[in-house]
């Protein structure tokens, strides 16, 4: 090894120590020619920089569901992405259309939503002349505001149950309000998901008007069908809940009213 190096012809080592010198700069060139290449093609972020305005409701499904010949249920899965504004009320329909995208029936409602909130949207029963294709939600006419309640109102429900009575399947229990206050009107929302917890077999609803205080009320919802024929063998969670709008007066909010509609 060392009679080969000093065999070497000295113009190879200049020319190494020149790779040595030229390596760096040339390096650093390259990489600043790369870099400035890549990110020209790079598409730039959109940042949403308007902080005085509420981001929509976002629909993340909606389905419809067969309950009998010419009768029809349909959900959606809504959720508030903002962190501080609340959506005191809006207007909400569910749009039944044929194969060919025409309107077969729609069903209109109201609900609200709470910051950074998601909950299940629900049509128990349209009437329908066929089978739809699809159903679209569409939330509209939100009522903002960044008032938020001073309690989120929480009822219990008590004695839970289900089955069938005279061919119609029916869930049943008692809603309790824990308040020393008249409540107006409870929503009690039912939903039946398949035996994974995952889809959604059923939906159903009632309400509890004029809840005196500490008082628990018996409530129950049917469907015209069997169990057997609604749920098609087995199911799992049975889920209940009950709940009021606590953006409304009487639970903490009776002074500045909503923003108007954009």
């Amino acid at each position: 090894a060392l009679d080969q190096i000093r065999n070497t012809h000295k113009l190879w080592y200049a020319v190494l120590l020149a790779v040595l010198v030229l390596a760096f700069p040339v390096s650093v060139f390259l990489r600043s020619r790369i870099a400035s290449f890549f990110i020209a093609r790079q598409e730039p972020l959109r940042v949403v920089e308007n902080l005085e305005r509420p981001l929509d409701l976002v629909i993340a499904r909606a389905e419809f569901l067969r309950v009998s010949p010419g009768v029809f249920s349909a959900y959606a899965n809504v959720a508030n992405p903002n962190s501080d504004w609340s959506a005191w009320s809006f207007d909400y329909q569910f749009v039944f259309k044929d194969q060919a995208g025409s309107v077969l029936k729609t069903a209109s409602g109201q609900s609200f939503m709470l910051p950074g909130s998601s909950r299940f949207v629900a049509e128990p029963r349209v009437e329908l002349s066929e089978t739809p294709a699809s159903v679209q939600f569409m939330a509209v006419s939100p009522r903002w505001t960044k008032r938020m309640p001073d309690v989120v109102p929480e009822f219990a429900i008590l004695q839970k149950q289900w089955g069938d009575s005279d061919g119609k399947f029916f869930v049943e229990g008692s809603v309790k309000n824990p308040y020393s206050f008249l409540v107006k009107k409870v929503n009690i929302d039912v939903i039946i998901f398949d035996s994974a917890n995952r889809s959604v077999l059923a939906v159903n609803r009632t309400a509890a008007d004029d809840l005196e205080p500490f008082e628990e009320r018996y409530f129950r919802v049917l469907w015209p069908v069997s169990q057997q024929a609604l749920l098609s063998g087995a199911f799992g969670q049975v889920q209940v809940s009950a709940g009021v709008n606590p953006l409304e007066p009487g639970f903490g909010l009776a002074e500045d009213g909503p923003l108007p509609s954009r």
